[in-house]
């Protein structure tokens, strides 16, 4: 059996971390034509969702609606700058979102009930 030496189309664009050396595609990484940005999902960040409902909790009214349309809008400017298309983009942002009205739903949940009622 002969050796060959590999192309470098056989290589991706990363080493093993271990040698150094280009991981070839036989050893099961997939390559593609163009990068792809894989980040971590938004709806998962528990400490940025735990920042803005601590943070929603204490403001009010315009106060609250201006701080979360900014935070909502640095999440998708950040995510494009990622390389997120728009939808993409729109649909983390999205998930971010819902993540944030389900901890403030339950941290309502968990209130005092005569404090509830009082309303």
């Amino acid at each position: 059996m002969t050796y060959r030496v590999p192309d470098a189309a056989d290589f991706v664009n990363h080493g093993d971390l271990t040698t150094g050396t280009l991981i070839p595609q036989k050893q099961g990484v997939r390559v593609t034509k163009r990068s792809e940005v894989i980040a971590f999902p938004v709806k998962n960040r528990v400490r940025d969702i735990k920042r803005c409902v601590e943070t929603l909790e204490a403001l009010h009214g315009a106060e609250a609606d201006r701080f979360w349309r900014e935070e909502c809008r640095a999440l998708a400017r950040h995510l494009t700058a990622l390389g997120y298309d728009d939808a993409a983009m729109r649909h983390e942002v999205m998930e971010f979102q819902n993540a944030v009205q389900i901890e403030l739903w339950a941290m309502s949940q968990t209130e005092d009930p005569a404090r509830r009622d009082s309303y």
